[in-house]
């Protein structure tokens, strides 16, 4: 009998816990966004100058960038904190340039991620200390309007990544012309490189 009784009081201090939870986090009991459509529109056009040459302006990656859309996106951040996400994107990118944005652009940027994998946009502005799970807002899905164009009067991604990519490369293309000072390169300079060649070594 008396375990009876410790096993509901531990059930009614456990359902208290959660209703207590619920009514502290306004965002899941009121079914609100964590970020506003605004941000969102505008970390499009910073995603597009500053990530879309790497990750594409189709979140799908390529080369050594991931994707940052759909299942891809959701295996490696699905499990983590939107306050983790600002954290990454902003100690490591843009490559070979973290921290180089303003606490604006790399919360927009977070904003414009979420809403692109399905998270619903709301009144409530993110900020870079807001931690929420990202899989409990967001579910892969992309959104078809994150990827066409930033919002009205802005760059559209594509033309921003056409802008920073490299004309595309095609295998067994011919150059004309000639290398000034030209010597080719013997066993011997392998086996025994120059002093001054040991930074290319």
């Amino acid at each position: 009998m008396i375990r009876s009784v410790k096993f509901l009081d531990v059930r009614f201090l456990g359902a208290a816990a959660l209703i207590a939870l619920g009514a502290s986090s306004p965002v899941f009991a009121q079914g609100q966004g964590i970020f506003t459509l605004e941000q969102a529109h505008a970390g499009h056009g910073d995603y597009a100058a500053k990530c879309g040459g790497c990750h594409r302006a189709n979140l799908a990656g390529g080369g050594d960038a991931p994707a940052l859309g759909g299942s891809g996106f959701m295996s490696s951040f699905g499990g983590r904190t939107t306050k983790q996400l600002y954290d990454f994107i902003y100690n490591s990118m843009p490559a070979g340039a973290p921290k180089s944005l303003s606490e604006e652009q790399y919360t927009n940027i977070t904003a414009y991620l979420l809403w692109a994998n399905g998270a619903r946009p709301g009144a409530t502005p993110l900020n870079r200390t807001v931690a929420v799970r990202i899989s409990t807002i967001a579910n892969g899905a992309i959104l078809p309007e994150a990827i066409a164009s930033p919002a009205p009067g802005k760059m559209s991604a594509l033309e921003s990544r056409a802008d920073l990519m490299a004309p595309p490369f095609t295998l067994g293309q011919t150059v004309k012309g000639t290398v000034k000072n030209y010597v080719d390169v013997t066993d011997e300079m392998l086996k025994h490189p120059d002093d001054g060649e040991w930074p290319m070594y």
